[in-house]
């Protein structure tokens, strides 16, 4: 019988197992890196969108304000009343009992 037939088997020794550990553990922190490296690319792309969407729409808002002031400081009595608008004579206002307004005598059924 010769020693070439036999198969050739080795077993693997505590520094064979510890390698292979090591590096499937440092193949695996390359992957999570490039994950996370990948993730704050795609964060910081959305960041600057945001930031220009800001921009814009912080613009946009000066321009509309800027619009609101100019016909808020438009409107006057001769204004309204060319459009239809009359003084208020006798102004009636609506009004609470105090009891129910501070809450003394609240029925369920009454709200």
């Amino acid at each position: 019988m010769s020693h070439s037939s036999l198969p050739f088997t080795t077993v693997p020794t505590f520094s064979h197992r510890a390698f292979h550990a090591l590096f499937g553990i440092v193949g695996a922190l390359v992957c999570a890196y490039v994950l996370f490296l990948g993730l704050t690319v795609f964060n910081i792309i959305h960041i600057k969108s945001a930031e220009l969407s800001i921009k814009s729409i912080s613009s946009e808002i000066g321009t509309l304000e800027q619009e609101y002031f100019s016909k808020a400081n438009s409107i006057d009595l001769t204004f309204a009343k060319a459009r239809g608008f009359t003084e208020a004579t006798d102004a009636q206002y609506a009004s609470r009992d105090n009891h129910v307004a501070f809450g003394t005598h609240l029925n369920p059924h009454e709200l």
